[in-house]
């Protein structure tokens, strides 16, 4: 009986460190939770026109559902659009062969990109809507609007990618919207010609 009872604790703590193993592993291995999980949304609304151009507002809301606060830089806005000119054409290999809207509004700033200028990280369980407002000419029918960032590796998974030559990680989303084609008086909202 004396002998049972000298070998039961190393028994016990050998079981406690193989629970406490395979709780870790799955944990922060197989569900990641060390890592960030981020879903993000954009949406277009058309505010109204003014100078027979389109008032638009980005919103993109951006939810962290990791348990690790979420660093990003690079929050890039794309806004391209089609004229009644433009045909409906497939893109090429980096569009993924997506519609190709040849426009862009970052041609009035010379072509340089347009970033939401809003805090570099999210917490954990936190909601955060980046708003962004700017118009689109008067002559725009659709509008596709697209939001990306990137994010450097950081949690145990991440690092072990890192370490074998994974660079950091872009995320985006992307919306097209029908631009509403209103003259005076008409009131525009969400889109939708009301």
């Amino acid at each position: 009986m004396s002998d049972v009872a000298t070998i039961l604790p190393a028994y016990i703590g050998v079981a406690l460190l193989l629970i406490g193993g395979a709780w870790a592993y799955f944990t922060f291995l197989h569900q990641r939770q060390g890592e960030p999980a981020t879903d993000i949304d954009v949406d277009l609304e058309f505010i109204g026109t003014q100078a027979e151009q389109h008032i638009i507002q980005v919103t993109a809301d951006l939810e962290n559902r990791s348990l690790v606060r979420h660093r990003y830089q690079d929050f890039i806005l794309t806004i391209r659009y089609l004229t009644r000119e433009d045909g409906v054409v497939d893109g090429d290999a980096p569009l993924n062969y997506q519609l190709n809207c040849p426009r862009t509004i970052d041609s009035r700033i010379g072509g340089e990109k347009r970033y939401f200028a809003n805090p570099s990280y999210i917490n954990p369980r936190q909601r955060f809507r980046h708003r962004y407002v700017t118009y689109l000419p008067h002559d725009a029918t659709f509008a596709w609007v697209q939001c990306r960032f990137t994010y450097d590796h950081t949690g145990l998974w991440s690092r072990w990618a890192r370490a074998h030559h994974r660079d950091s990680v872009v995320t985006n989303s992307q919306r097209i919207r029908r631009v509403p084609q209103c003259g005076d008086p008409c009131r525009c909202d969400r889109g939708v010609v009301l």
